[in-house]
């Protein structure tokens, strides 16, 4: 699987409980074939941490979110010259500050659905 980038951006798209506004989360994959390997997953778990240290193991601790994805059904999808690009909307809003709740600076890691660890990093301000 070769590397991909995730961005997190603000949304006007609106929580079903019509109150509240979601973060939609934007995938873009080097290659597509690695796309391919991702929609292949029945779901994808994204987990953020409390903390962003990559050196220590973070599947037993209590993440501060947790987001079930389903890459093969995105809200938007783009592919051109070998390269690909999905969107999702998550279930809820993501404070993308650093602060007690903001997520800047935390880790973030997708697993598949029976948790084998299929990429991790440090959310950072763009």
């Amino acid at each position: 699987m070769s590397s991909y980038s995730l961005f997190f951006r603000e949304s006007d798209h609106r929580h079903p409980d019509g109150q509240s506004q979601t973060t939609k989360a934007i995938f873009h994959f080097s290659d597509s074939d690695t796309y391919q390997a991702l929609c292949r997953e029945r779901e994808v778990q994204m987990r953020i941490e409390t903390h962003g240290d990559l050196s220590s193991s973070t599947q037993k601790l209590t993440p501060l979110h947790v987001f079930r994805l389903k890459l093969s059904d995105p809200l938007r999808k783009r592919a051109s010259e070998g390269r690909a690009e999905a969107e999702v909307h998550l279930a809820e809003k993501l404070d993308l500050n650093v602060s007690t709740r903001g997520v800047v600076g935390r880790q973030v890691s997708l697993c598949d659905a029976d948790g084998v660890l299929l990429g991790t990093g440090i959310i950072g301000y763009n």
